[in-house]
């Protein structure tokens, strides 16, 4: 019984995100194991401690809610395993205009020429653009950076 009630809860009743807890009082260590096989979080066997029923759903709803979190950040990465913004971060005015920046240069199909100090981002910047551009699907290749580019040697 408890094996059909699951397999409907994840895949006919689209709860499969709902965390589910069997309490049974003819446990075994394979029903057990078939329960939480077919999705259950956890299974526990009468006779049970209302604390560790109490415990159990608390800790069902914090993996719930992280597997909501992950499931969204997921999302946000995308399909490449990288934040659309690549892996450079920040909301201060400067990187706002880099954030801009790079949306700009990434439309376009020219080369570019990133410039800044070791240690200030280009490679991020270049993957940035890279995500960002017609050729995101691609390998990022094709760009070198040289010490004081664009200054007089």
């Amino acid at each position: 019984m408890e094996k059909e009630i699951l397999q409907y809860l994840r895949n006919d009743g689209g709860l499969s995100s709902i965390p589910v807890i069997v309490i049974t009082a003819f446990g075994s260590s394979d029903s057990a194991i078939e329960a939480v096989r077919l999705g259950a979080y956890d299974f526990i066997a009468k006779p049970f401690d209302l604390d560790e029923i109490s415990l159990t759903a608390e800790r069902a709803l914090a993996h719930s809610s992280l597997n909501r979190e992950l499931a969204e950040l997921r999302v946000k990465v995308g399909r490449n395993g990288t934040p659309p913004a690549g892996r450079l971060i920040g909301a201060s005015g400067p990187m706002l205009e880099v954030f801009k920046m790079i949306g700009k240069v990434a439309e376009t199909d020219s080369t570019v020429l990133i410039c800044g100090e070791s240690g200030s981002g280009k490679e991020l910047v270049a993957e940035a653009i890279h995500n960002y551009s017609q050729r995101k699907n691609k390998t990022l290749r094709g760009y070198q950076l040289r010490r004081n580019a664009g200054k007089p040697a």
